[in-house]
């Protein structure tokens, strides 16, 4: 920035758009790997959020099977859908530990991404909730 000594001129403004840059191969291969860790990075915190995540559903499930179980007014049909519940979350749990994330915990993880701050997804869909909502 370049200041001017007298009183009322303004420094030159700043280019429009950015600016195109030229990097050497060895500079731009570096680049390109920087960013490579990145995404492994990224993706390794998405994956640990995702165990925690089921880790807990599968506790909370836990705590309420037990809860009903020692409820004496609980219905048969209560205890059954508590311990589906409790089943689901294992297999789920299961599924995280195998890499495999079902869409909807993938979809959450990413909802909860957006909720830390971070940059939004790329995919339509995310970008268009907000209008539907916005129409209800």
């Amino acid at each position: 920035m370049t200041v001017s000594s007298k009183k009322g001129e303004r420094a030159p403004a700043a280019p429009a758009g950015p600016v195109p840059i030229t990097l050497d191969p060895v500079t731009a291969a570096e680049l390109h790997r920087f960013n490579q860790y990145l995404e492994l990075q990224e993706e390794r915190d998405r994956r640990e959020r995702a165990l925690k995540k089921a880790e807990a559903d599968k506790d909370q499930a836990a705590a309420a099977v037990r809860d009903l179980e020692r409820d004496s007014t609980a219905s048969k049909e209560t205890k059954a859908q508590a311990e589906q519940a409790y089943k689901d979350a294992v297999a789920n749990l299961a599924a995280v530990k195998e890499g495999k994330v079902p869409d909807g915990e993938a979809r959450a993880a990413a909802d909860d991404d957006d909720d830390a701050g971070t940059e939004p997804s790329e995919t339509e869909p995310a970008e268009a909730e907000p209008a539907a909502e916005s129409g209800a």
